[in-house]
């Protein structure tokens, strides 16, 4: 049986790899979770869950990690979070147990678009247009205009995320610690709300669906080769794809694969995710990656592509995946709300004793 530990299982990358390995035969593997909210769903489709502090408790998380590996000895170690990502790192460096991460000062650069945006152009790769100080941001606005659009340097899924219509506003976010602002590049076609006078308010439910979300999953192999597993286009509502095409344009797929070969070269081993916008004269401009299986991955998957059986393979010597649907391709893939019952016997079980466990 396969011992896979899932790291931060209660967010939606730890739901889409659920779901993967569900296709792949569950009785296969033996899914160890940890997490630091005791009543997400997830924490109890594992074999055994954990609870554990959250990342941002550096000391307390490796040692609670460190903790559940020795006893539960799992073959492969996957991170599901941005934040995730950098403390398994981390704590990679000095383990020795096998992880889908490369060093840590990639970890760190990949969360944190700022120094994403400055390692790309040290690679000559391309990447949205970014700013971090008064000035850089003014000259920005000057050259693209508006809307803009204002990230926290070390967010995820899009938490914080404000879109910028007027100079106004631009100075307000300025003010704001730990701030990065881009350009909104290919902004989603009804942005009237915000553009429009607003003295009478805008509509409740005001965040407009992004048709135009393009996307490339990569792996680099533990031997530092590397391919692109799926590029798509995603209809994204609120930060979370709910409609996925694959998307074959040799240009996207180029622009994934030099990233994940630059990654590569620096030292990064596992899953590989570019976000990219498409401007109007056809070129792909990536505006955030992640070293990371993506929330993406289980309507990447259910078309075919395959991926959380593809690194696995790669990374579990000795083991050879194969997911079912792989290659039997559909159209669109379709994200489905699913209704779940949560015990409040498992929820105060893992408050109490920082373990729950499907048997024994």
């Amino acid at each position: 049986m396969i011992r896979l530990l899932l790291s931060g299982v209660g967010s939606l990358v730890g739901t889409n790899v659920l779901e993967s390995l569900q296709r792949l035969g569950r009785d296969r593997f033996c899914v160890i979770g940890i997490n630091s909210v005791a009543d997400a769903a997830n924490n109890f489709d594992c074999d055994v869950c954990f609870l554990v502090p959250p990342v941002a408790d550096e000391a307390g998380y490796q040692s609670a990690l460190s903790a559940v590996v020795d006893e539960m000895r799992p073959d492969l170690v996957i991170p599901c979070r941005d934040d995730d990502v950098v403390a398994v790192a981390r704590w990679a460096a000095t383990s020795g147990v096998p992880a889908l991460v490369g060093g840590a000062a990639m970890a760190e650069m990949m969360r944190d678009k700022w120094l994403t945006c400055q390692w790309a152009a040290r690679h000559g790769l391309p990447f949205a247009e970014s700013a971090v100080t008064p000035e850089a941001a003014h000259a920005l606005h000057a050259r693209w205009g508006m809307p803009m659009i204002a990230k926290p340097r070390k967010g995820d899924g899009s938490r914080g995320v404000r879109v910028l219509t007027r100079a106004s506003q631009l100075d307000a976010v300025l003010t704001m610690p730990g701030m990065v602002i881009q350009p909104l590049l290919a902004p989603p076609e009804d942005l009237s709300p915000w553009l429009e006078d607003d003295r009478a308010g805008v509509p409740l439910w005001s965040a407009p669906p992004d048709r135009a979300h393009y996307s490339v999953q990569a792996l680099v192999r533990p031997d530092g080769s590397a391919e692109v597993m799926a590029a798509a286009i995603n209809v994204m509502v609120c930060g979370i794809a709910q409609h996925t095409r694959l998307e074959r344009d040799p240009a996207l797929v180029a622009v994934g694969l030099a990233y994940a070969q630059a990654l590569a070269a620096d030292g990064w081993r596992g899953p590989v995710m570019v976000q990219c916008r498409r401007l109007v004269d056809g070129q792909y401009v990536p505006f955030e990656i992640g070293g990371r299986f993506s929330g993406g991955t289980g309507l990447r998957d259910v078309l075919g592509v395959g991926e959380v059986a593809r690194v696995l393979s790669a990374f579990l010597p000795g083991v050879v995946l194969d997911d079912a649907r792989r290659g039997e391709l559909g159209d669109v893939a379709l994200r489905c709300p699913q209704s779940v019952v949560l015990r409040a016997q498992q929820v105060s079980t893992l408050q109490a004793t920082g373990r729950w466990q499907a048997f024994g």
